[in-house]
């Protein structure tokens, strides 16, 4: 991978997506770890602490990193369609997949809880839609014709 795509990946705001929206992305970018997934988040049942200190910030690595080849591997793709797809596999997923509703529930539950011990929230949610345009943006706009 070349160092622009990877100064890419460092820069883009994955941090300001909700957990909604992040988890969201997870699936659909991860395609076959829902076993995995499932399994971390249950975890967080008897350890609410991990989805602060290594499930976020492991998937907005994951996130960034896989945004970036998402986008390179469609690169005969006009940035439109890029934005329609992802927003419609999000949409897809947050209004029919009972799983990633599941899944969601339990992360809900554990930001609950942490909200009741006064923990400062992750951060101030945009509507996803705006949020995922935030994030995708810059990968967009990447040079098509650089290849790493």
């Amino acid at each position: 991978m070349s160092n622009m795509y990877r100064q890419l990946i460092h820069q883009l705001p994955a941090s300001r997506l909700s957990v909604d929206v992040l988890l969201a992305l997870r699936l659909i970018l991860d395609p076959g770890e829902e076993v995995k997934l499932q399994k971390e988040i249950q975890a967080l049942a008897t350890s609410p602490e991990l989805l602060k200190q290594r499930l976020r910030p492991e998937w907005e690595a994951f996130v960034s990193k896989a945004l970036v080849q998402y986008a390179r591997s469609h690169s005969g793709v006009s940035s439109d369609v890029l934005f329609d797809d992802l927003l419609n596999k999000i949409e897809q997923i947050q209004n029919n997949d009972l799983e990633y509703q599941a899944m969601l529930e339990q992360v809900n539950n554990v930001k609950l809880l942490q909200a009741n011990e006064i923990v400062q929230p992750d951060t101030v949610e945009a509507p996803w839609r705006q949020q995922v345009m935030a994030l995708l943006l810059p990968v967009t706009t990447l040079d098509k014709s650089v290849e790493g």
